[in-house]
């Protein structure tokens, strides 16, 4: 038996899901979802992530169409830091992001395409965590506050084909 492997440890996986429902001609919905998770460690290093998104799709006509997003993710990875004097500690960091848009698209008889929508996205990074001990002596370090951020955008874009006459 090897010592120096004893904590090494490596896997990978993921899963992904989706699911589409046609309420009819004009409404669609759609939810999607992404699970993964990864360890490599030669003293320990892991992560992993998570997705969520649920989309209504609305069609105004055939020339004109919307659709509300809301998406989640969440994100997670932690350390384990280890050394011979049998000193070990754990950093864990978190990372969430939430994200709600509502877009709308509309064709125009020369084929030309105008976009416009708007969008809120909400960013979290909570306390970030270090505990263990260093050469017998235990710490604990627990940051009290999160960093969260909220970014509002509204839009408009038109996508002209200029040359289409000439």
């Amino acid at each position: 038996k090897n010592e120096d492997l004893r904590y090494n440890t490596l896997y990978f996986y993921d899963l992904n899901a989706k699911l589409n429902y046609t309420m009819n001609p004009f409404n669609r919905f759609y939810i999607s979802s992404y699970i993964g998770k990864d360890r490599f460690a030669a003293g320990g290093s892991s992560w992993g992530n998570s997705l969520l998104s649920a989309r209504w799709n609305h069609l105004f006509s055939d020339k004109a169409f919307a659709n509300l997003t809301l998406t989640g993710s969440w994100y997670n990875h932690s350390f384990d830091g280890y050394s011979p004097e049998n000193s070990m500690f754990r950093l864990t960091l978190l990372l969430r992001n939430y994200n709600l848009s509502y877009d709308l698209t509309r064709y125009t008889r020369s084929n030309n395409k105008i976009n416009l929508g708007l969008n809120a996205r909400y960013t979290a990074l909570p306390p970030t965590r270090l505990d263990g001990n260093i050469e017998g002596i235990p710490i604990l370090i627990d940051s009290s506050r999160s960093c969260v951020q909220l970014l509002t955008t509204l839009y408009a874009e038109g996508i002209f084909d200029l040359t289409a006459k000439l």
